[in-house]
């Protein structure tokens, strides 16, 4: 375990998320947050989970990946978003490859994919196409989960079938991203 696996997962580092959270929530007062996640780009977020809380507070999550991902993408590319979440860096994907563009986004949690389509419908996102399945490299189904004390950015697809320790888990699909010649996005 790493040393910031180890922090994260200390008794001090539980007290800081459960702080950020109740700082958040008595900050936000319910409404869409609006992010600048890169020169030009800014985004709104629903106030739900803790992507939204990390976002809120600044630049403390993923700034750098962001602006690098917002400086290769261009009109009429196409982006897959495996793991997609609530939908930021598809949101941004959206925005950078525009209306001549095709953005995929996969994500496995019922929970956390019903934010990513209120997300993409907030952020008027027509040109992504949501998915709620996981990426890989065999299909079938496995666990996807949630350790306790942690929320939507802590999951995980257990393929060692390792329980986590108080977590819990729900069975998602697996599906190959396969692309076949000539296809039609």
């Amino acid at each position: 375990m790493t040393v910031v696996s180890r922090v994260r997962h200390s008794v001090a580092g539980k007290v800081v998320r459960r702080s950020i959270g109740w700082i958040y929530r008595l900050c936000e007062r319910g409404k869409p947050i609006r992010c600048k996640i890169a020169p030009g780009l800014t985004v709104e977020l629903l106030p739900e989970g803790e992507l939204a809380q990390f976002l809120f507070f600044g630049p403390l999550f993923e700034q750098m990946e962001l602006r690098q991902i917002a400086a290769l993408l261009k009109p009429g590319m196409t982006f897959i978003d495996a793991g997609a979440n609530v939908g930021l860096y598809s949101v941004l994907a959206a925005l950078r490859v525009g209306p001549d563009g095709k953005v995929w986004a996969f994500e496995p949690s019922a929970v956390t994919f019903d934010l990513l389509r209120r997300n993409l419908l907030l952020n008027q996102a027509n040109n992504v196409a949501a998915e709620r399945l996981a990426l890989s490299d065999v299909e079938g189904e496995i666990a996807l989960r949630t350790q306790s004390g942690f929320g939507d950015l802590y999951r995980y697809l257990d393929y060692e079938g390792k329980q986590s320790r108080g977590g819990s888990a729900k069975l998602c699909q697996l599906q190959r991203l396969t692309p076949s010649p000539r296809s039609e996005i």
